[in-house]
């Protein structure tokens, strides 16, 4: 899929347990793996509420949103903060941990 600059995206699915959290994070981390996007997949737990997110450069193609939403399908989509959301988008190795949250993560 490659980067288009300058473009991101960030799909955000809150769960009622960690353990259909993890469910949904493996699926989402191996389709980061598996499919040509620069994505990462991050489980987070942020105030007890477990969550999947993905995120990712580049144009998010209508197919690509379905797989990630299929793999979450026990999961709610939500808005994160900003705040949050800008930490995950500064990925690389660099990004360090939210304050407070407890989190997974697996990048191509």
């Amino acid at each position: 899929m490659g980067g288009t600059a300058g473009i991101k995206w960030l799909l955000a699915l809150h769960y009622e347990d960690i353990k259909t959290a993890g469910e949904g994070y493996q699926v989402c981390r191996d389709l980061v793996f598996g499919l040509d996007v620069d994505a990462s997949a991050y489980r987070i737990q942020r105030n007890t509420v477990p969550h999947v997110i993905v995120i990712g450069d580049g144009e998010l193609l209508s197919t690509v949103r379905e797989m990630f939403e299929r793999a979450c399908a026990h999961g709610e989509v939500v808005e994160l903060p900003k705040d949050i959301a800008n930490i995950l988008f500064e990925r690389p190795s660099t990004v360090g941990k939210i304050p407070g949250a407890f989190w997974e993560r697996r990048s191509q």
